[in-house]
């Protein structure tokens, strides 16, 4: 409603400027356009800063939100990355990771079997801290 409101308003406003700059002089129809471009400018930044105040709270939202669960493969890779980088001081970070893939892929049933109980209980606690977290945020699901 209030939309429809503002887009009349607006529609009014061009009409009018235009029917004055007809009667115009050109420093007249100059002076009048130049008002009429602070105006959308100043329209422009307000809209912006609502735009920007908004994505401000879902950041801040987000950012008191739980972390994800992780899976066995991610805690087999934090488990082991600063033993990688040890015995390979000059891989980037994309051999690091090559090294890692490996490892897991060789990685006895047992051991794994371990990462996987351990991934497991991670995302029990993160079902726990997501339903806590949803009903501080007063969101049903």
């Amino acid at each position: 409603m209030q939309r429809v409101e503002a887009e009349r308003a607006r529609e009014q406003h061009e009409e009018d400027l235009a029917e004055a700059l007809k009667m115009a002089s050109a420093e007249e129809k100059q002076q009048m356009l130049l008002q009429k471009g602070k105006a959308a400018v100043k329209s422009d930044k307000e809209a912006k800063k609502a735009e920007n105040l908004v994505k401000k709270e879902q950041r801040r939202v987000q950012k008191s939100k739980p972390k994800a669960a992780r899976s066995a493969y991610m805690l087999f890779c934090n488990n082991h990355r600063a033993e990688v980088v040890a015995e390979n001081p000059e891989f980037k970070m994309a051999e690091v990771n090559q090294v890692l893939a490996t490892k897991w892929k060789t990685v006895q049933s047992d051991d794994k079997e371990n990462f996987l109980k351990l991934s497991e209980e991670d995302k029990i606690r993160h079902h726990k801290e997501m339903t806590q977290w949803l009903a501080e945020q007063n969101i049903e699901v």
